[in-house]
Order: structure tokens, then C-alpha cells, then sequence
């Protein structure tokens, strides 16, 4: 029998910028997608293939808020030493029982500030991208992502897709 999935909702969101807490002010967050840089083979018969690499990740987030964490923040990020990014959020799906927990662990680089346009009586709208270097995913406790770039470790579901390449390397 075919049963019909019913969707999530996020109930609330709550970031991180190097400690301080945005709940209230979260307007939207684009988790980081992760994908494969693929190599074209050319010929009669041509198609893409996965090459074992993959692509930058980068990631937004708005906030209805701008302060002196933000941009403190992109100082600290760019010439001292990376400043963490928390994300987490309760998502509810009907039919469950109670909400599940989602968090997002973020260190990168700061690409920009967008404080985009200024409108009386208009709620504000920030936005922040970033280059991601480490990201750490887990829905209901449980670790989905663990990305490191700097240390070369890929975890998906629980898998080190990079550890025989890290062993080939000598590492």
C-alpha cells in the first residue's frame, strides 16, 4: 500500500554569528548544496561523469537586522582567525509527534554583506554569503554532512568518501 509522505515545516530559526543569537530575525537560510564537478567525454557518444571532486560550496542567509556582530564578524573572518556560524531551527512534520532539531555548523569565508535597499516603514533585509570550508549538518541528531576542505574529509551519511584518498596520499 502506497502511503502519501506529508511535507516539514520549519517552525522557527535561530543563527549564530561568532556566538550572538538572530532568533526573531531570521528571514531565510540556503543550506549549502553539494555538488559534483563533472568531466564532459566528448565523441559519437558523449555524456558527464563524476570526477571525484567536488565543487566550492558557498551558502547564504537574511537576516531582518543589521549591527555591529555582522560586520565585527567580517573583520574578524577576513584577517584574524574564521568566526563560527550556527544555524539551527525545529522543523515539525504532521503525523510525527514532536518537532526534530536541525543544526548547521559553518566556517568559511565571508564573500559579502548585502544590506540591500533602505525603505521607510519596510523591514529590513540583510544578506550574508559565505564560502563554505567546514559544514556540519544533522537533522534529529543525526549527522547527515560533514564537510572540511582544509582537512579533506567528505562524511555523507556516515560514509568518509575521501578517507582512501587521504590514505593514498599519505595522510
Amino acid at each position: 500500500m502506497l502511503k502519501r509522505k506529508i511535507p516539514q515545516v520549519v517552525q522557527e530559526a535561530n543563527a549564530y554569528i561568532n556566538g550572538q543569537g538572530y532568533l526573531g530575525v531570521v528571514k531565510s537560510l540556503t543550506i549549502p548544496k553539494i555538488e559534483q564537478d563533472m568531466i564532459e567525454i566528448k565523441g559519437a557518444l558523449g555524456g558527464n561523469f563524476a570526477s571525484g571532486s567536488i565543487k566550492p560550496v558557498e551558502m547564504e542567509f537574511k537576516l531582518s537586522v543589521i549591527d555591529k556582530n555582522m560586520y565585527l564578524g567580517y573583520g574578524l573572518n577576513t584577517w584574524q582567525n574564521r568566526i563560527p556560524f550556527l544555524f539551527k531551527a525545529s522543523i515539525y512534520q504532521a503525523g510525527k509527534g514532536e518537532a526534530v532539531p536541525f543544526s548547521m555548523a559553518v566556517t568559511g569565508d565571508i564573500v559579502e554583506i548585502d544590506p540591500g535597499s533602505f525603505e521607510s516603514g519596510k523591514e529590513l533585509e540583510v544578506t550574508v554569503k559565505l564560502a563554505v570550508h567546514f559544514l556540519d549538518i544533522n537533522i534529529d541528531k543525526i549527522p547527515m554532512v560533514l564537510f572540511d576542505v582544509e582537512n579533506m574529509i567528505c562524511l555523507i551519511g556516515g560514509v568518509d568518501y575521501l578517507a582512501k584518498v587521504r590514505s593514498n596520499l599519505g595522510e
